[in-house]
């Protein structure tokens, strides 16, 4: 795949050429991860080439790291102070974007994670982010003291339907969506310190699948 982007200027959407760090371009590109962060930045991380931040006035991807390259970015959020933090195959890194260098490398090999494949982020307040892993439930990461606690685990009561966590939502509430792999939703209660649940089964079938793979609220919350 690749970077597409449409301008409010054209009816279409444009391929963006990609430039390697030597100065030739591909137009060929895996995008693993894109995201856009409260100053209106976007960075894109792209397999085997690195971090990149696209430059609206150019209009062209500018290559920002590519001493990361060899990682698998699933996510990307940025926290108050306008560093990132990527969600990989192998952890969760810290990137300090100031610095332009990775200052923190959290997995199991250090015990400062549950699981090392992140597959969700989401940023609660200033200091919070949940963390969503698959086969490690959901870790909660104070990123100024940097201590992690773990949600609610499951085959607990009160605990997660499933470890495999794919997506997590925090609506306007301050209520966490945790959707998960053939678990339904996860919703957690903040006074109970639990997780309710809704699932499809033979009594409710409320949901079409127990297999949720994202959240959209308009209205209402909306699963995927």
């Amino acid at each position: 795949m690749s970077v597409l982007v449409r301008f409010k200027d054209q009816k279409e959407a444009v391929q963006i050429p990609l430039y390697n760090a030597d100065g030739s371009s591909n137009i060929y590109a895996f995008v693993q991860a894109m995201y856009v962060d409260p100053q209106k930045r976007t960075w894109i991380f792209i397999a085997g080439s690195g971090l990149y931040r696209f430059n609206y006035k150019a209009r062209r991807l500018d290559l920002v790291n590519a001493d990361i390259r060899n990682f698998y970015v699933n996510k990307i959020v940025a926290d108050n102070a306008g560093n990132l933090w990527l969600g990989t195959s192998t952890g969760l890194l810290k990137y300090i974007t100031a610095a332009n260098q990775v200052s923190a490398h959290y997995n199991t090999t250090n015990g400062r994670l549950s699981a090392n494949y992140i597959t969700a982020l989401s940023m609660e307040g200033n200091d919070r982010l949940w963390i969503g892993t698959d086969g490690g439930g959901v870790d909660i990461l104070n990123t100024k003291s940097g201590q992690i606690n773990v949600a609610n685990s499951a085959n607990k009561p009160g605990g997660l339907t499933s470890e495999s966590v794919l997506t997590i939502f925090i609506d306007k509430e301050s209520r966490k969506w945790v959707g998960t792999n053939k678990g339904g939703v996860n919703v957690f209660d903040v006074i109970g310190n639990e997780f309710r649940t809704v699932q499809r089964n033979a009594i409710y079938p409320g949901l079409s699948s127990n297999f949720i793979t994202s959240f959209l609220k308009i209205s209402k919350i909306i699963f995927g």
